[in-house]
């Protein structure tokens, strides 16, 4: 085998060992210990997350427009927040979207979201200033760079303010 080849099925592996469930719950409840939710903290983590991502894009891909950069890093942004909460509505399952948010461990934020935060915002981001960038490897080395910091972020605020157990 080629090495792209091997390096093909190393990363197909990867990524089904990473969404494939590890855990099984059977005949058992969530209860929520806190009275924060991950959607409570949602607009904090936003805010910070817009921060990170804007600063880091221009402070060092240095794009020629920034106000462009601003605008397409909120956009971005708000699509890849969005995301969870519009699968909840509109994918059937066997609970109603309130029971989903207040009755299961339902995070905003894990290896899942990261991957789906980077299919949403890497190409939006990337497409829409590499060409206003003179290094575009740069340029994607930081978007990807500052969305795992700000998942990681998101996801530690998410799990040491919302508290559960089955």
């Amino acid at each position: 085998m080629d090495k792209y080849k091997k390096l093909s099925v190393a990363i197909i592996t990867l990524f089904f060992a990473i969404i494939l469930p590890i855990k099984a719950y059977a005949n058992s409840s969530w209860v929520w210990l806190s009275e924060t939710r991950p959607y409570d903290v949602l607009p904090y983590v936003i805010v910070i997350t817009l921060i990170i991502e804007i600063l880091a894009v221009c402070l060092i891909a240095k794009p020629e427009s920034i106000a462009r950069a601003i605008l397409f890093i909120l956009v971005a942004n708000i699509c890849s927040f969005l995301l969870p909460y519009i699968f909840i509505y509109t994918v059937p399952s066997l609970y109603t979207p309130e029971q989903t948010l207040n009755h299961t461990p339902f995070y905003n934020v894990g290896l899942f979201y990261l991957f789906l935060t980077l299919a949403v915002e890497l190409p939006t981001v990337y497409f829409t200033l590499k060409d206003y960038c003179e290094k575009e490897k740069v340029l994607l080395w930081t978007i990807i760079g500052s969305n795992v910091l700000t998942t990681v972020i998101t996801a530690v605020v998410e799990r040491i303010f919302c508290r559960g157990i089955w």
